[in-house]
């Protein structure tokens, strides 16, 4: 929200917003319907209106589908990931133009574990994960940080 960053910048608050996730993602419903581009497209655009591209250096995207989110939730294919990452891609590289978009990291979120985290990291529209339950305990996240670590090396 532009009139809270400008508040906490005007009372020298400015490193609350050094990086703003952005969380965006479609319902259970929409993605049903076929509408979940569409809803990706409206809250991305949403969310970057009145954000120079100057500026855009200071957010990140996370595409977290509702309907991924929670216990028991289905995770989202690693095919769905990338297409909706690689259409976030599109939409922020349309609205600041293919230097500033590249500089805006897109990551994924929706019930990240240690069975699918490699899988998801290994796409390469995916910049990283937005580890929600499965980091709980600090047992869970050390796991994935494991699994992790030869992906993010190469």
């Amino acid at each position: 929200d532009p009139a809270i960053r400008d508040f906490c910048l005007s009372r020298g608050l400015g490193d609350v917003y050094k990086r703003q996730l952005i969380c965006i993602g479609d319902s259970a419903v929409e993605k049903s319907k076929g509408d979940a581009k569409n809803v990706i497209k409206n809250q991305v655009l949403s969310a970057v209106k009145g954000i120079s591209p100057s500026e855009s250096s200071s957010i990140i995207f996370a595409y977290e589908p509702v309907w991924a989110i929670g216990e028991g939730a289905q995770p989202a294919s690693v095919e769905v990931v990338g297409e909706i990452t690689s259409f976030v891609r599109q939409l922020l590289k349309n609205f600041f133009g293919s230097h500033y978009s590249g500089q805006i990291p897109v990551l994924y979120g929706g019930s990240v574990n240690i069975e699918n985290a490699v899988s998801y990291l290994l796409r390469s529209e995916v910049d990283g994960l937005f580890i929600g339950r499965a980091a709980w305990k600090v047992e869970g996240f050390i796991k994935i940080i494991h699994a992790l670590e030869g992906v993010i090396e190469k």
